[in-house]
């Protein structure tokens, strides 16, 4: 589980997809002493997409995940470049306080922004499709 509360942030390093093969994010974190706590299987969120660290390079700084088909169809993983700044959120611990709200950290489903209507105190307004009210 996760709080929704952003602690790194991140850049994609590289992307690839080879043929019956689930997609290979890299992601580069400037804090060798977070890659190096992580452990291989170690759940993150990037950009809010429960992903499983597969690899890690603490030299680079980098963590490697695998996105498999039915994730790229029901997140933005897929559509993510090489250079693209993305939030690192690692899973709460037993020890972790809990700030903010607790998120899964799974996607259930991805929409189209229709609108977006900007406000005079920084905040944005969102006008989405809603093909599937049972899940707002």
């Amino acid at each position: 589980m996760f709080t929704g509360i952003i602690q790194y942030k991140g850049t994609i390093a590289s992307i690839k997809k080879e043929a019956n093969s689930p997609l290979q994010v890299t992601v580069h974190v400037n804090d060798a002493s977070f890659i190096e706590a992580q452990k291989i299987g170690d759940s993150i969120a990037i950009d809010g997409i429960c992903l499983s660290i597969v690899q890690k390079n603490v030299e680079k700084q980098e963590l490697m995940f695998q996105a498999i088909e039915q994730t790229c169809l029901v997140t933005t993983i897929g559509s993510r470049q090489v250079g693209d700044s993305v939030n690192v959120e690692p899973a709460l611990s037993v020890h972790d306080t809990l700030d903010g709200h607790i998120v899964t950290g799974h996607i259930d489903y991805k929409v189209h922004i229709l609108d977006i209507v900007y406000h005079e105190d920084g905040s944005w307004q969102l006008f989405i499709e809603n093909k599937k009210p049972e899940l707002i």
